[in-house]
């Protein structure tokens, strides 16, 4: 699964114009990330897992090389950090330290590139549950009410757990 999610990623970026050579950079970062888990990692089934973090490097240095978050959409990183959960409360029920590791360093990848919408807005859309505006169109005046939503989602399957 998670080399399907890189390479849907990296075909994604074949459709936008001016950086063909972004699908070989990530194919590059893969084959590198690869390599170091294969001789660090001792079961082969745990090197898939690195696989997740050559988007989240490919993502920071996106937003590195172009000084926005333009082409980090806010959807698909919540996504990947749903996922990335996801997988840790997997590892609870199955214990793996090596997998352990992959996954602390994928989060706090997550969490630098959630921070890099604070440092480097996008360009033309407001960021929705920070509500941070862009730096070349009008804000979004009904952005702030996705950051309501995602309160009352949160508050909401609170109440599920505890009602369970």
């Amino acid at each position: 699964m998670p080399l399907l999610f890189s390479a849907t990623h990296a075909v994604g970026s074949l459709i936008m114009p001016g950086i063909r050579n972004n699908p070989v950079r990530q194919l590059m970062i893969l084959e590198f990330i690869y390599i170091v888990a294969k001789y660090t990692v001792d079961d082969n089934r745990s090197v898939i897992w690195p696989f997740i973090l050559v988007n989240e490097i490919w993502d920071v240095l996106t937003v590195f090389k172009y000084r926005t978050t333009q082409y980090l959409p806010f959807g698909l990183q919540m996504w990947k950090t749903f996922q990335t959960f996801q997988y840790f409360i997997l590892l609870n029920q199955y214990p793996d330290f090596y997998i352990l590791i992959w996954l602390l360093a994928t989060v706090s990848l997550q969490i630098v590139s959630f921070f890099l919408y604070f440092l480097f807005p996008p360009l033309t859309w407001t960021v929705p549950v920070f509500d941070i505006a862009p730096t070349q169109a009008p804000k979004d005046p009904f952005s702030i009410y996705s950051r309501y939503m995602a309160i009352g989602l949160v508050l909401f399957v609170f109440v599920l757990h505890l009602a369970s």
